[in-house]
């Protein structure tokens, strides 16, 4: 008997933390309706650890289009690399034009995306027709979920991002309980106002590690240095991704605005308190029937950012 041959699903998802974790539901979705199917995951270098360490990935391959593979004759360099050949599916994320481009090139049987109303439409190659579910009230994994309408007629499972902790990453914080809180996001209007910020981890009941890169991060970190915060664990641009996920997995819970970490403490399952400053984004709220979350979009003060997140911290507590 000869070995039925892997279907190649390739992800291209280059973007932000939280973007790349979205799709993991569609991932899970894949292998478990596809049992022979090889997940192959595109990433950038910097987010390689969090496409590695999703379930169901097989293999992450870099895709750097903004250095080696830049450019059109860097698109052709990374084909011409490319370990395989014949690939049954590609998911260019967000339907921008080189991903689109990408899939054309690996010579894909099916290229499925959100479908768009412009001349990239064309490039669409699916078996069955899509229903459009695209509005903001729709949660953004679902969305990716709802490509596989294109080549099964299986019932799809609306299930949560899962991310494995690299179990040789050791946790940096030695701290029996603690909080961790993310309060800087890739947009200012998203992110948590600095006196927000020193009233919580001045009011907070446990020693609070602050999480976060970047330069917004790095210049609230050298602010908040002239604040006396004795409960403050500053790890701003000292942790890996991988490290983070294990600070945040073996905290009580996370108080994080919407941005990357917040979705990461879905993953790993640990409570969040969502605070959101942009109604408009309901698409990535975290849902409280699927995840350990609480969305805070109104109030956003120190006291009733702290008095949901003990709340919540209670109830998951009771509920084991």
């Amino acid at each position: 008997m000869t070995k039925k041959e892997e279907k190649i699903f390739v992800i291209i998802n280059s973007y932000l933390v939280g973007d790349m974790l979205l799709v993991n539901p569609l991932i899970q979705n894949i292998k478990r309706l596809f049992k022979d199917s090889k997940i192959v995951m595109l990433s950038s270098s910097n987010l390689s650890e969090i496409a590695k360490n999703q379930e169901g990935v097989d293999e992450v391959i870099i895709w750097d289009r903004k250095n080696k593979h830049k450019g059109l004759f860097g698109m052709f360099k990374f084909v011409k690399e490319f370990p395989y050949k014949k690939v049954f599916a590609t998911f260019p994320i967000y339907a921008t034009d080189r991903p689109i481009m990408l899939s054309l090139l690996l010579n894909s049987k099916y290229i499925l995306f959100r479908n768009k109303q412009n001349i990239l439409k064309y490039f669409f190659k699916s078996k069955y027709p899509i229903d459009k579910i695209y509005t903001t009230d729709i949660p953004m994994q679902y969305w990716h979920v709802n490509l596989l309408k294109g080549i099964t007629k299986e019932e799809l499972i609306d299930c949560p991002m899962i991310f494995n902790i690299d179990k040789t990453i050791e946790n940096p914080v030695n701290e029996k309980e603690y909080i961790v809180l993310c309060p800087i996001s890739s947009r200012l209007p998203k992110d948590m106002p600095k006196e927000t910020v020193i009233d919580i981890i001045k009011s907070a009941n446990k020693k609070v590690v602050l999480l976060g890169n970047g330069e917004i991060s790095r210049k609230l970190s050298n602010e908040l240095k002239n604040e006396n915060l004795d409960n403050l664990i500053d790890l701003t641009d000292k942790t890996t991704l991988s490290q983070a996920a294990c600070i945040i997995k073996n905290s009580i819970g996370t108080i994080s605005v919407d941005t990357g970490l917040m979705h990461l403490a879905c993953a790993v399952n640990n409570p969040v308190a969502c605070v959101f400053y942009e109604n408009k984004k309901s698409a990535f709220i975290p849902r409280e029937n699927m995840y350990k979350a609480k969305l805070i979009n109104e109030n956003q003060n120190a006291q009733n950012i702290l008095n949901t997140f003990y709340e919540l911290i209670k109830k998951e507590t009771l509920n084991g």
